[in-house]
Protein backbone atom coordinates (compact mmCIF):
# COMPACT_ATOMS: atom_id res chain seq x y z
CA UNK A 1 0.00 0.00 0.00
CA UNK A 2 2.87 2.36 0.69
CA UNK A 3 4.27 1.49 -2.75
CA UNK A 4 0.93 2.47 -4.30
CA UNK A 5 0.93 5.71 -2.32
CA UNK A 6 4.48 6.41 -3.49
CA UNK A 7 3.31 6.24 -7.12
CA UNK A 8 0.69 8.86 -6.29
CA UNK A 9 3.29 11.14 -4.68
CA UNK A 10 5.40 10.84 -7.84
CA UNK A 11 2.36 11.86 -9.88
CA UNK A 12 2.15 8.63 -11.89
CA UNK A 13 -1.29 7.46 -10.93
CA UNK A 14 -4.62 9.02 -10.12
CA UNK A 15 -5.59 9.88 -6.57
CA UNK A 16 -8.79 7.84 -7.03
CA UNK A 17 -6.70 4.66 -6.94
CA UNK A 18 -4.75 5.68 -3.85
CA UNK A 19 -5.58 5.85 -0.16
CA UNK A 20 -6.39 9.54 -0.55
CA UNK A 21 -9.07 8.56 -3.07
CA UNK A 22 -11.17 5.40 -3.11
CA UNK A 23 -8.53 2.85 -2.10
CA UNK A 24 -9.89 1.73 1.24
CA UNK A 25 -7.76 -1.39 0.94
CA UNK A 26 -5.03 0.54 2.77
CA UNK A 27 -7.13 0.71 5.92
CA UNK A 28 -8.09 -2.92 5.45
CA UNK A 29 -4.37 -3.76 5.44
CA UNK A 30 -3.80 -1.90 8.70
CA UNK A 31 -6.71 -3.75 10.31
CA UNK A 32 -5.21 -6.99 9.01
CA UNK A 33 -2.36 -6.54 11.50
CA UNK A 34 -4.90 -6.58 14.33
CA UNK A 35 -6.77 -9.53 12.80
CA UNK A 36 -3.46 -11.38 12.41
CA UNK A 37 -2.61 -10.84 16.08
CA UNK A 38 -6.05 -12.15 17.08
CA UNK A 39 -5.60 -15.20 14.84
CA UNK A 40 -2.20 -15.94 16.40
CA UNK A 41 -3.78 -15.83 19.86
CA UNK A 42 -6.68 -18.07 18.69
CA UNK A 43 -9.20 -15.35 19.59
CA UNK A 44 -11.17 -15.51 16.31
CA UNK A 45 -13.39 -18.35 15.12
CA UNK A 46 -12.65 -19.85 11.72
CA UNK A 47 -15.86 -18.40 10.26
CA UNK A 48 -14.71 -14.89 11.15
CA UNK A 49 -11.34 -15.50 9.49
CA UNK A 50 -13.04 -16.82 6.34
CA UNK A 51 -15.42 -13.84 6.31
CA UNK A 52 -12.48 -11.45 6.73
CA UNK A 53 -10.69 -13.02 3.77
CA UNK A 54 -13.79 -12.96 1.57
CA UNK A 55 -14.21 -9.29 2.41
CA UNK A 56 -10.54 -8.83 1.52
CA UNK A 57 -11.13 -10.36 -1.90
CA UNK A 58 -14.01 -7.93 -2.46
CA UNK A 59 -11.75 -5.04 -1.44
CA UNK A 60 -9.10 -6.21 -3.92
CA UNK A 61 -11.71 -6.51 -6.67
CA UNK A 62 -12.85 -2.97 -5.88
CA UNK A 63 -9.35 -1.49 -6.18
CA UNK A 64 -8.57 -3.51 -9.32
CA UNK A 65 -11.77 -2.08 -10.82
CA UNK A 66 -10.63 1.43 -9.92
CA UNK A 67 -7.21 0.84 -11.48
CA UNK A 68 -8.72 -0.53 -14.69
CA UNK A 69 -11.27 2.24 -15.06
CA UNK A 70 -8.74 4.99 -14.34
CA UNK A 71 -6.31 3.39 -16.77
CA UNK A 72 -8.61 2.41 -19.63
CA UNK A 73 -12.01 4.10 -19.15
CA UNK A 74 -11.01 7.47 -17.77
CA UNK A 75 -13.07 9.24 -20.41
CA UNK A 76 -16.28 7.20 -20.20
CA UNK A 77 -16.34 6.02 -16.57
CA UNK A 78 -14.73 9.00 -14.85
CA UNK A 79 -15.71 11.68 -17.38
CA UNK A 80 -12.18 13.04 -17.68
CA UNK A 81 -10.75 14.71 -20.76
CA UNK A 82 -7.20 13.53 -20.17
CA UNK A 83 -5.75 10.16 -19.10
CA UNK A 84 -5.56 9.66 -15.35
CA UNK A 85 -2.39 7.51 -15.39
CA UNK A 86 1.01 8.11 -16.89
CA UNK A 87 3.09 5.68 -18.93
CA UNK A 88 5.31 5.13 -15.86
CA UNK A 89 2.55 2.93 -14.41
CA UNK A 90 3.40 0.41 -17.14
CA UNK A 91 7.11 0.28 -16.30
CA UNK A 92 9.00 -1.57 -13.60
CA UNK A 93 9.08 -1.38 -10.62
CA UNK A 94 5.58 0.13 -10.55
CA UNK A 95 4.22 -2.53 -12.89
CA UNK A 96 4.97 -5.07 -10.15
CA UNK A 97 1.92 -3.76 -8.26
CA UNK A 98 -0.39 -5.27 -10.87
CA UNK A 99 1.76 -8.21 -11.89
CA UNK A 100 3.11 -9.38 -8.53
CA UNK A 101 1.56 -7.79 -5.45
CA UNK A 102 -2.13 -7.87 -6.38
CA UNK A 103 -2.03 -11.53 -7.52
CA UNK A 104 -0.03 -12.40 -4.39
CA UNK A 105 -2.68 -10.75 -2.20
CA UNK A 106 -5.45 -12.69 -3.98
CA UNK A 107 -3.52 -15.94 -3.55
CA UNK A 108 -2.94 -15.23 0.17
CA UNK A 109 -6.67 -14.65 0.76
CA UNK A 110 -7.66 -17.79 -1.15
CA UNK A 111 -5.00 -19.83 0.68
CA UNK A 112 -6.28 -18.60 4.04
CA UNK A 113 -9.90 -19.38 3.11
CA UNK A 114 -9.00 -22.91 1.99
CA UNK A 115 -6.87 -23.46 5.09
CA UNK A 116 -9.69 -22.39 7.43
CA UNK A 117 -12.37 -24.42 5.66
CA UNK A 118 -10.48 -27.69 6.18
Amino acid sequence: ELFIYWTFLLGYGPKEAKMVGYNYDFYFGILALIIGALVLKNKLPRKAIVAWNIFGLFMLAFIVGIFFTTGFAWDTFWGRKEPMMTIEMLKMPILSIATLYMPLAVWAHIFSIRQNLK
